[in-house]
């Protein structure tokens, strides 16, 4: 993302010397889970270690490299080019970098280099996409590599080739062929070699999966993404778990693999955001991927632009640069006090653990160095008094940016601080006992892979780091009992080990909790992840005339016998509180129907559970409130430039009818240019176009016709802000009941406050959009039907 390297500056000719200094470590290996699973040692790395910058130039100015240095960060990554390195065929020219490495390795600072992008010399100046271009590119990387190896490189296969710097266009096909060429005469060449992959702008888990599955994994010793959202940084977490449990169903036996973020940032002048917010996000971001295990990750940017207009030029921790009395200053943005205030209270210390706190919405981080213990604390809550487990004692406070704040005094109840969205840095002015247990106790996985349902053993071992005899106990988060009281003298280890009931076999990860407590000074606790090896997924379908369709999907190897029953059904009259479902083992799906004596009306609201033939519930899906859209007879055709005589709108039904019985549906003959023009559902009915509260979700069926256009559900909130969400490809030729999230998150949005945040009440822009961005025309017929409108789970709903 953002302005990449213009051809490079020529160094002046300068002599370097080699210091000795200790480098950073990427660690790349992460604890295994087992059924029965021992909690996680704390990483050898430092806070530090894991930290880095993007830069975009190869000359520094006086005083950069120091610059960059104070900021106690250990890696910067840079584009390493291909054309300016590669001059002629077969003629490697690396001078350019040479001072750079030097000057990086004198400071004691790491190098990502991003193999990219192109050259005229090969496929006409675009991304290798031809055998001659591929193994000319490969063989440049190996010199690459070659002619730095031992110089602290971790070297990345190319720059975000899911986005527009893969030339002409993105490619998925074509950069997997150029990854595995690397690979392959990377490992011939220089097996020690470190190389990660595939730089992928956003978190697209399709494409990621496209990678995996090719074998890339054998090569990578990292998969790096990209991040930029929006929203609150902590809500990466689940998308890096789930990038990891997908990793895990392709990489070698024997090799585990971590993702490392190369690229995350806010810019400080996008909506909602300024330079007092920036700082705020990259502290909450650091902290919530070292919390996460990410070994790695680097802010994206180092320097600033000076357009005030444009945001590509304000994602950095410096201002635009300054030339006056002939010298060259550049302005240190609050983010780079944050930056280095991070580092300089943290730096040297280890990730401990999370210690979870009464609200999830709050986050106390502890992190340790020997005997002494440090703290960062904050909310993604309003702010408000919290009270955080500790013995009693007084702490320093720092603020985000490396100001003294008031002083924070613990008593018997614990340390009573108020949370706020700016992390707070906590230090003891003397050794704190219950802070002194809580390191010592080992840390769990972030997540633990489990076959559902069943019994968790949990090995969580306590090495006493007090100077007197402690008695603790452990029990699982949420009330359930306490396992035995053991006692422990100074030095001695306690293994606690308690088993916990497994949880439902949900396609989602569930958090399970343990608790310690700590007789005399109170009690911490910490969390992970459940992860079904075995999930189901149970989907309410649109009503038909005679029964609600759930389809039951086993997304593992284990089918499934059991009833479907109906939790809670309003608006809805059930002949039968259940059915008899036998799923055969997966993956595989089955279409359930739970019949009703005569069709709801407009609005119901159900919840259902899955009980297996033992008795056990093994999925439950809370009650939701659905809602039908009304008469489809009320859209009309809404296209974007001229309108092709081939696009019409009726009612009708495909060849095979409807998806089930009783359904009519809309027909949709569309004609698209290509670049980019679209055609789309609309109405202009006031009442039609509403969209009543708050809903999470639009359900339909589409029938396909396997021409890869692009479909998309647009809405428009109070200031006129559009949000477009939906987009994956239409590459099948059948009915196919697809859903979309209605959530700012996690599509587009454009005009009115384009702050990315849903201002309610809102209101249909189109109900269907389809846009072709081939480079071809494209003719089809879909046919829609069954729309309707999914509320979340009702409150008090599990």
């Amino acid at each position: 993302m953002g302005p990449r390297t213009s051809p490079l500056d020529p160094y002046r000719s300068r002599a370097r010397s080699w210091n000795r200094r200790t480098f950073p470590c990427l660690v790349l290996a992460l604890a295994a889970a087992t059924p029965a699973v021992r909690a996680q040692a704390a990483s050898s790395a430092t806070v530090a270690d894991k930290l880095g910058v993007t830069i975009h130039f190869t000359v520094p100015q006086p005083g950069e490299i120091e610059a960059l240095r104070a900021t106690g960060v250990r890696w910067v990554r840079s584009d390493f080019n291909w054309t300016a390195t590669e001059p002629s065929r077969g003629v490697y020219d690396f001078s350019a970098y040479d001072p750079l490495v030097a000057d990086l390795q004198s400071a004691g600072l790491g190098a990502v280099f991003i193999l990219d992008y192109v050259n005229p010399l090969y496929d006409h100046g675009l991304s290798p996409a031809t055998e001659e271009a591929r193994a000319a590119f490969a063989r440049w990387a190996v010199a690459a590599i070659a002619h730095f190896r031992g110089r602290h490189i971790l070297w990345e296969v190319y720059n975000e080739p899911n986005f527009h710097f893969w030339t002409p266009r993105p490619n998925t096909n074509d950069y997997i062929k150029l990854a595995l060429a690397v690979g392959e005469a990377v490992r011939e060449s220089a097996p020690d070699a470190r190389l990660a992959g595939p730089a992928s702008a956003a978190i697209d888990m399709p494409f990621l999966e496209a990678c995996f599955k090719a074998g890339l994994l054998n090569y990578w010793s990292a998969v790096s993404i990209h991040i930029y959202t929006p929203g609150d940084p902590e809500g990466v977490a689940n998308d890096l778990l789930q990038v990891r449990l997908l990793m895990r169903k392709y990489q070698p036996a024997g090799k585990v693999i971590p993702v490392i973020v190369t690229e995350w940032g806010y810019s400080s002048v996008w909506q909602g955001m300024d330079e007092q917010k920036q700082p705020e996000m990259l502290a909450r971001g650091w902290l919530t991927q070292i919390a996460n295990d990410e070994p790695l990750s680097l802010w994206y940017d180092w320097e600033s632009g000076g357009d005030p207009r444009d945001p590509e030029q304000h994602f950095g921790l410096n201002g635009p640069p300054a030339t006056a009395n002939g010298s060259v200053a550049y302005p240190r943005k609050p983010a780079y006090r944050a930056a280095r205030t991070l580092t300089r209270m943290l730096g040297d210390f280890r990730f401990n653990k999370r210690l979870t706190l009464e609200k999830p919405e709050d986050h106390m981080l502890l992190f340790s160095k020997g005997s002494e213990v440090r703290l960062a604390v904050w909310t993604t809550g309003p702010p408000h008094e919290a009270v955080l487990p500790a013995s009693a004692g007084s702490f320093q406070v720092t603020g985000l940016t490396g100001e003294s704040l008031a002083a924070a005094v613990a008593d018997r109840r614990g340390l009573t601080l108020t949370l706020t969205s700016q992390p707070q840095y906590l230090v003891p002015d003397a050794p704190n006992d219950l802070l002194a247990v809580a390191a010592a106790w080992q840390r769990l996985p972030t997540d633990i892979e489990m076959r559902k349902p069943g019994v968790l053993t949990l090995h969580v071992p306590l090495k006493n780091p007090l100077s007197k005899v402690e008695r603790v106990r452990v029990r699982g988060a949420g009330g359930s009992s306490f396992g035995p009281t053991l006692k422990t003298d100074p030095g001695e280890t306690a293994d606690l080990t308690i088993r916990l009931q497994g949880a439902l076999r949900s396609a989602d990860p569930e958090p399970a909790g343990l608790e310690l407590e700590v007789r005399g000074l109170g009690s911490v606790a910490q969390s992970t992840m459940l992860v079904a090896e075995n999930p189901l997924r149970a989907t309410l379908l649109p009503v038909t005339r005679t029964s609600l369709p759930v389809v039951i999907t086993s997304l593992s190897r284990d089918g499934f016998d059991g009833l479907v029953a109906v939790t809670r059904g309003d608006g809805i009259h059930f002949r039968g509180n259940s059915t008899k479902v036998h799923l055969a083992p997966g993956p595989n799906s089955v279409t359930a129907e739970l019949p009703f004596d005569r069709p709801p009306e407009s609005a119901y609201e159900v919840g259902i559970r899955l009980i297996d033939e033992d008795g056990d519930a093994v999925l439950e899906v809370a009650p939701s409130r659905f809602l039908a859209i009304g008469n489809l007879a009320d859209y009309r055709l809404k296209a974007e430039g001229p309108q092709s005589s081939g696009s019409s709108l009726e009612s009708a039904l495909p060849p095979g009818g409807p998806p089930e019985p009783g359904m009519g549906a809309l027909r949709l003959n569309y004609s698209l240019p290509p670049g980019g023009l679209s055609v789309g559902l609309t109405t202009t009915d006031p009442a039609s176009a509403a969209i009543p509260g708050e809903p999470k979700a639009l359900g339909f069926w589409l029938h396909g016709d396997g021409s890869g256009v692009l479909p998309y559900v647009t809405y428009v909130d109070s200031t006129g802000q559009i949000f477009a969400n939906g987009g994956g490809p239409i590459d099948w030729k059948e009915w196919r009941y697809v859903l979309v999230f209605l959530d700012a998150r996690q599509g587009s949005h454009s005009s009115g406050a384009n702050d990315g945040v849903i201002h309610y009440p809102i209101r249909w822009d189109e109900l269907l959009m389809l846009r072709n961005w081939s480079g071809k025309q494209i003719h089809g017929t879909l046919y829609l039907t069954g729309p309707t409108l999914i509320y979340g789970p009702v409150s008090g709903s599990r």
